[in-house]
């Protein structure tokens, strides 16, 4: 019989390393108190962290988030797809979580809004073994102190098979910087 940490489910294998280990890429220190976190009449973010509640590792999340004043943007789920519709980064995990970020991004300036403005982030992914490149890249894009609340699910598949990720965020875009799109 497999040990818990290789059990597969449904032929996928599971994390082999403790998932402390796994999941920390570079940095082990908690988030410290940030007063970029503190609300201000209602217009800043709150994102916090619970004592009881895990540690981030380094990782940009944080287990609350209250969301500002402002306009709301749900996002359809982005995957590797260029503007034509080609798939960026073939069998290339990293690479294909960058050109998500990149489609987030845009969609994000076309009303006013950037990275931090995300507090919520569903990541579904292929392959435990990308786990490493994921979070590098999110790492990269998400500023610790502004990291969504998250979610990673392992999926069996997506719209196609050469896709590896797809990241389906949701935005809270303040006042003053919002602007109907120019589409």
């Amino acid at each position: 019989m497999a040990s818990p940490s290789t059990h597969s489910l449904r032929g996928r294998p599971r994390f082999s390393k403790p998932r402390a280990q796994f999941l920390s890429f570079e940095q082990n220190r908690p988030i410290a108190a940030n007063p970029l976190n503190k609300q201000k009449e209602g217009l800043m973010t709150i994102r916090y962290n619970p004592p009881t509640g895990w540690p981030q590792l380094g990782r940009p999340f944080h287990h609350g988030v209250i969301e500002p004043k402002g306009h709301v943007l749900h996002m359809t789920g982005q995957v590797a797809w260029d503007k034509a519709g080609n798939v960026i980064g073939d069998g290339d995990c990293e690479t294909q979580v960058r050109q998500c970020f990149d489609n987030v991004e845009n969609i994000l300036k076309a009303v006013g809004g950037r990275l931090d403005d995300i507090v919520s982030l569903t990541v579904f992914y292929l392959d435990p073994a990308d786990m490493p490149a994921i979070q590098k890249v999110r790492a990269e894009r998400l500023r610790l102190e502004h990291g969504p609340v998250s979610i990673l699910i392992q999926a069996a598949g997506l719209i196609t098979p050469d896709l590896l990720v797809e990241v389906a965020p949701i935005a809270v875009i303040p006042d003053d910087r919002f602007h109907e799109p120019k589409y």
